[in-house]
């Protein structure tokens, strides 16, 4: 699965070297397409459905704890470095959702905050699509925790190759939870800046 995912990303390259495309339009209609077929896939399966309804409130667990231990983990990197707390816990607040996070450290504290978050989430999100296979031993819900804010579209199918549809589906709610926490993590973190 590994080779396909990197063969796939060197074939886009080249693609996008010598054949201009919209690849966010693109990007977008493949995500939708590929969120429409789990959804066929969960509601023709009836025991996912009762699984899921089984979670209750508790399915919020998932992307919250995510975020703490995010949030723990930009603690112990700005004891590592010469960055501060602040800067720490914000550029961890953005999950694996580089795109906004490193336009609002950016715009809050400068290029270098910004490209340390670009790195930092990018990193995040490949770290959990080439790693999943060895994540899933120690719990089916690690990559989901991993994925952070990307476990919802990008990360997903990955997860759902080495999970379950039900954890598939658990990596959606967190994934969406995530991307809409993040933007008010990321920009509260940055008022401090």
């Amino acid at each position: 699965m590994i080779f396909l995912i990197l063969g796939a990303l060197a074939l886009g390259i080249v693609v996008g070297m010598f054949f201009p495309f919209n690849a966010d339009l693109i990007s977008r209609i493949l995500l939708l397409a590929l969120l429409f077929l789990v959804g066929i896939d969960v509601g023709s399966n009836k025991k996912t459905l009762q699984t899921f309804r089984s979670y209750g409130w508790s399915i919020l667990l998932i992307p919250f704890l995510t975020i703490l231990g995010s949030l723990l983990g930009g603690v112990v990197v700005s004891l590592l470095t010469k960055h501060s707390l602040v800067e720490g816990v914000a550029v961890a607040a953005g999950m694996a959702y580089y795109t906004l996070s490193s336009i609002i450290l950016t715009q809050a504290a400068g290029s270098e905050l910004g490209v340390i978050a670009f790195l930092s989430n990018i990193s995040r999100e490949v770290l959990t699509i080439v790693l999943t296979p060895a994540l899933v031993r120690l719990s089916k819900l690690a990559p989901v925790a991993s994925g952070g804010a990307t476990s919802m579209d990008t990360t997903l199918p990955v997860i759902l190759k080495y999970t379950s549809k039900e954890i598939g589906l658990l990596s959606i709610v967190s994934g969406v939870v995530i991307t809409l926490l993040v933007p008010v993590l990321v920009s509260f973190f940055a008022q401090f800046l």
